[in-house]
Parts: structure tokens; C-alpha cells; sequence
């Protein structure tokens, strides 16, 4: 149909759903489109294909680059009032410092998350993040 408006955050949505579905070639291949195509000020764009190209580089074992990734998403998303993907971001992190075997930085990051997402009213996210806190709380670190 020819609509340029929303095609780039709908390609960000859709990496991040072929990622949670363990697809990530196919997710790649949706966050390199989104990269391409989000303008420099589209906030949402920018943060999304931050956030799985940085869980992506995180599965990888490129904890640094997904760190760095991750940071870059967080600051541009954190001066807006978009609670809910702010703590998506957080649970990216969270995410990220579990595969690199640091469950309690991860846990810390899902309470955060847990905080946003009450604030924000969204009970289920706020359950799910609740839930991986307590999950990694109980797990040992990786030596």
C-alpha cells in the first residue's frame, strides 16, 4: 500500500517477536530492515533495534557490544514517558547479564523493570518481571 510512517517500528516489533521465539536469524534480518529504515529521531525504532540486536549479540557471547547496545537504547528512551518500553529495556538487560552468568545484576535490573511496569499500571509485566527477579535470585552465579 505504500505506508513509510510505521514500517520501521513495525519491523523493531517484529525482530523482537521472531527473537522471542528463539528465531533469530529471521530476527536479524528484522533488525537490520528497522535499523534501515527508522529516521534518526524515530525514537521507538532507534530503541528497538538497539534492544534485540543487543540480546542477539548477547547470544553470541558479544556481552560488551550488547551491553553498549542496550545503554544506547536506555538513553533514548528513559527521557520519555513510555514506562512500559523502558522497563522492556530494563528486562533486556536483565536478559543479557543472565546469559552472561551474572544472575544477580539481572535480577536487579527485572525488579526495576517490575517498579516500571507497576507505575505504569501493566500488572502482567509487572508479574512476569516480578517472577524472573525471584527465579534468578535463586539461582547461583556462573564461575
Amino acid at each position: 500500500m505504500g505506508e513509510r510512517n510505521y514500517i520501521s517500528t513495525t519491523a523493531g516489533l517484529l525482530a523482537d517477536v521472531l527473537y522471542r521465539q528463539g528465531r533469530y536469524e529471521e530476527s536479524a534480518r528484522f533488525v537490520r530492515e528497522c535499523e534501515h529504515l527508522a529516521s534518526p529521531d524515530d525514537v521507538a525504532s532507534q530503541f528497538l533495534w538497539r534492544c534485540v540486536r543487543g540480546k542477539l549479540r548477547a547470544r553470541q557471547g558479544a556481552f560488551g557490544e550488547a551491553e553498549s547496545l542496550l545503554s544506547a537504547a536506555m538513553a533514548l528512551i528513559e527521557p520519555s514517558d513510555q514506562l512500559d518500553w523502558q522497563g522492556n529495556g530494563l528486562m533486556d538487560f536483565a536478559e543479557i547479564r543472565e546469559l552472561a552468568g551474572i544472575p544477580e545484576d539481572a535480577a536487579a535490573f527485572a525488579d526495576r523493570a517490575a517498579r516500571l511496569f507497576e507505575r505504569k499500571g501493566n500488572v502482567v509485566s509487572a508479574l512476569r518481571a516480578r517472577q524472573l527477579g525471584e527465579r534468578l535470585r535463586s539461582r547461583p552465579a556462573v564461575s
